[in-house]
């Protein structure tokens, strides 16, 4: 299993250890899984950052859910800078480094930047390590994910993504309205900083306790409301999934109690339809 580590509190290293991949890695697409091609024997580590200056908001993942996305690349160690704690200056990132990570080599994209005001660079780098510097990919961009997350074409984001965009999050009770239409739904916020998919329905399945159950979700108001077939337990306060399949439809309005209820039924009806 993977570890999460602090950078900064890792300890001195007495001889060179492993390769190190380093980069923020927000959603991790087929882009940036051409930096780990190649990898000697498979053994690796990651070092990434989070509350980086100026990337405050628009994230896919926030630092939690993004550093527990990174384990999935099954890595040694995944190394974590906490740059509000710790903006170290060029050589200080270049120091720790070497002295306590000490890697065989340093796998970076060709636009990498750090230290202090990021004015550090590859070539900087390169007089210090043995680096190899993979050429970005222009055909898979972070933005390119987000912007079909908010178009509603979630099966395209998933085609570039290592694994589906999912929301994961602690239940919360919400206005209850599901329950008073005939269906249950589990509520998760979406966290203040990251992009909200495009409003509406989808087909999808929720993870509970690592199982998996086709489900009926509704994304509107930064949160998403998860339908879960076939599931009748109350999961209020658990850390649930949820993985987004295929958009359905927006929202319509509704002029009525009883129209919202059949619009909810056909909704749910139709998407039971395409699993």
């Amino acid at each position: 299993m993977s570890l999460i580590i602090p950078f900064t509190k890792s300890l001195k290293a007495t001889k060179p250890s492993l390769p190190i991949v380093i980069g923020f890695f927000d959603g991790i697409h087929k882009g940036h899984l051409k930096l780990f091609k190649n990898l000697k024997n498979n053994k690796f580590n990651i070092l990434t950052f989070v509350n980086v200056p100026g990337k405050h908001n628009n994230f896919i993942y926030d630092d939690k859910q993004r550093v527990n996305n990174l384990k999935s690349l099954s890595p040694n160690i995944v190394y974590v800078l906490d740059l509000k704690k710790n903006n170290m200056q060029t050589m200080a990132f270049v120091y720790h480094l070497q002295q306590y990570v000490k890697p065989t080599h340093i796998v970076v994209g060709s636009d990498f930047k750090f230290g202090r005001n990021r004015i550090g660079n590859v070539n900087q780098l390169k007089k210090y390590f043995n680096i190899k510097i993979i050429p970005i990919d222009s055909k898979y961009k972070t933005s390119q994910v987000k912007s079909l997350l908010a178009s509603g074409s979630i099966d395209k984001a998933n085609s570039i993504l290592f694994k589906p965009y999912t929301i994961t999050g602690k239940v919360k009770h919400g206005q209850h309205l599901g329950f008073k239409l005939g269906y249950r739904t589990a509520n998760v916020a979406l966290t203040d900083n990251v992009i909200q998919p495009k409003e509406g329905s989808y087909s999808g399945y929720t993870y509970v306790k690592l199982k998996k159950y086709k489900s009926a979700i509704f994304i509107r108001n930064h949160l998403a409301e998860t339908h879960i077939f076939n599931f009748d337990k109350n999961i209020y306060g658990r850390t649930i999934s949820i993985e987004l399949v295929k958009y359905h439809k927006p929202f319509s309005k509704t002029n009525s109690f009883n129209e919202l209820k059949d619009t909810i039924n056909k909704k749910v009806k139709d998407i039971k339809l395409t699993f």
